[in-house]
């Protein structure tokens, strides 16, 4: 039996000494290599040329086993190679080369993004109690041929986290941030301001894309005109690989507004409503009217109505009709055929 240094314990084997003093004995040994560590399957192994030891290094927190091979002293100095596949953050992180010491254990290896976004070859650490980080940088190809370059991607205990830059040429370039599962599910998104010149500003402007675990992916964006801080137009959109889509807009005159919205879900309902209001302020009374059409459910239907409020005179009325039959009365209540 030898004692193994430190805090190793003691490991039974067998060996031989040459009368010119050469010496080699070996032995099993499986020990905790550092706090939460265990070295499993281990050979220790002593001769002129100095210790050695290999065996399979289990890593804490589940994310698994890799290979352990290297060299110690009587000192208690240890420094072992690593290499295997484990698993962080739900991913498997493949091709994993590294070293444990009595430093800590540092780890490198690739990983693969769900709906090949991109591989990326990361690089961390990890601790006794299983907390671990990792980071790397690439860049992601998403459809429609758009790039996000610079995309630093970063791995904790928390989960992947990503952020790069995504260039709309001859415009700006928009910092996008976002996260991914292991399911699948990835979410980027950043926002913007630009100055048009003067007092003409385009934004905040939003624009981000969404895969779901299913696999359907989805382009959105949103953004306003100002000028002189007053918003005069804005712009939302959502369109999806599942054929769902949505878009709707709004300008703002100088007494009325008009919005517009069009929709399409996933199971093929359509739907579109176009709506204008106005309204302005007489002789201490507010006048102020609608307009709007829409398309919902396969019924068509219209309406116009406007009122007047103010310490004279308070009135309002409105009539609506439908292509199903129904028709709307204000104040008096809605009747169908």
């Amino acid at each position: 039996a030898v004692q193994l240094p430190l805090w190793f314990g003691r490991a039974e084997g067998f060996g031989e000494i040459g009368w010119d003093g050469e010496f080699m004995f070996s032995a099993a040994a499986n020990f905790d290599l550092l706090p939460g560590m265990r070295l499993g399957n281990g050979e220790f192994s002593i001769s002129n040329d100095g210790a050695a030891i290999s065996g399979n290094l289990t890593l804490p927190g589940g994310i698994g086993e890799v290979n352990a091979d290297g060299e110690l002293d009587f000192s208690g100095r240890f420094d072992l190679g690593l290499s295997g596949n484990i698993n962080i953050a739900g991913f498997e992180l493949a091709n994993v080369a590294g070293r444990v010491s009595n430093s800590g254990v540092t780890l490198n290896g690739r990983l693969a993004l769900p709906g090949n976004l991109a591989l990326v070859e990361i690089t961390g650490w990890v601790q006794s109690d299983g907390q671990f980080y990792f980071r790397g940088n690439t860049e992601i190809n998403i459809p429609g041929g758009t790039r996000i370059a610079q995309v630093l991607v970063e791995v904790s205990n928390d989960g992947v986290t990503l952020r790069g830059e995504l260039n709309i040429p001859r415009v700006t370039t928009l910092i996008v941030e976002g996260t991914v599962r292991s399911d699948g599910y990835i979410y980027l998104a950043g926002t913007a301001t630009l100055s048009l010149g003067g007092a003409v500003t385009l934004g905040p402007v939003t624009l981000g894309f969404e895969r779901s675990a299913e696999g359907v992916i989805r382009i959105f964006g949103s953004g306003s005109l100002t000028v002189a801080g007053v918003s005069v137009a804005s712009i939302a959109f959502s369109f999806g690989t599942d054929g769902a889509f949505y878009a709707t807009g709004r300008i703002n005159l100088w007494i009325a507004t008009v919005t517009a919205t069009i929709e399409r879900t996933a199971a093929g309902a359509f739907s579109i409503e176009a709506v204008a209001t106005f309204g302005f302020s007489a002789l201490e009374h507010r006048v102020s009217g609608e307009v709007s059409v829409s398309y919902r459910d396969s019924v068509l239907s219209f309406y116009v109505g406007g009122g007047i409020s103010g310490p004279i005179l308070n009135a309002s009325v409105g009539v609506g009709v439908s292509s199903n039959g129904c028709f709307t009365v204000n104040p008096v209540g809605r009747f169908c055929l």
